[in-house]
């Protein structure tokens, strides 16, 4: 349960103002956007109650999505080496020389954000991500 202190009988800590265009957007004042932590790309959250007041808060990062099978497969491969450790091999140096072959000259960059549109005929892939 949230329990909230309407802005009336507090002073705000900060206040600013922005205004809403044609296309209703508005620019978040400096003041706020740092108050808040807010960076380029960064989810909010506004919340209205009763008396018509909005508070806007960054929003919390979405859980990260679990894909089901691949949860069951992990689990039955997990089952599988448990019970049966005899058909456990060491991969051999050649894969590896392989692997490094195909990669060759691959620059790749763990921090950069993936841009991915779903095909048409992929949304049985990706349900929960909508075209």
């Amino acid at each position: 349960m949230h329990y909230y202190v309407a802005m009336e009988d507090k002073k705000p800590l900060v206040s600013a103002e922005s205004t809403l265009t044609d296309r209703y957007q508005t620019t978040i004042p400096e003041v706020v956007r740092k108050a808040l932590g807010l960076g380029k790309r960064d989810k909010l959250e506004f919340l209205l109650d009763e008396t018509g007041a909005v508070r806007i808060k960054k929003a919390s990062e979405p859980e990260e999505h679990l894909d089901p099978t691949l949860m069951a497969f992990l689990d039955l491969l997990a089952k599988d080496i448990e019970q049966n450790p005899h058909n456990l091999r060491e991969v051999d140096d050649s894969f590896w020389l392989a692997i490094d072959k195909l990669t060759e000259g691959v620059e790749v960059d763990m921090d950069e954000k993936v841009d991915f549109e779903p095909g048409e005929n992929d949304d049985w892939l990706y349900p929960d991500i909508k075209p």
